[in-house]
């Protein structure tokens, strides 16, 4: 996954991406397999419909500390409802 529109929110999606997949190996081994399997010709086709950030109730590390970011950039708040 990779947001080529060169804006700051793309530099700290891609930077938090890039920190993700060096550490879950298993992105790569996904990934390749989807391409081997002609799914997709690239990692950089693989769009997202999702971005999950956990917290784990650190002092000021919450998701109150970079939401501004992303609300600055015309994401909204949902709600998740579970059922």
């Amino acid at each position: 996954m990779k947001f080529n529109y060169h804006t700051p929110l793309d530099t700290f999606l891609n930077t938090l991406f890039d920190r993700y997949q060096a550490k879950v190996p298993a992105v790569k081994k996904i990934t390749d397999a989807l391409i081997e399997r002609g799914v997709v010709g690239a990692q950089q086709e693989i769009v997202n419909d999702h971005i999950a950030f956990r917290t784990l109730g650190a002092p000021n590390l919450g998701i109150q500390s970079f939401e501004k970011i992303f609300l600055h950039h015309g994401y909204q708040k949902k709600r998740l409802l579970l059922f």
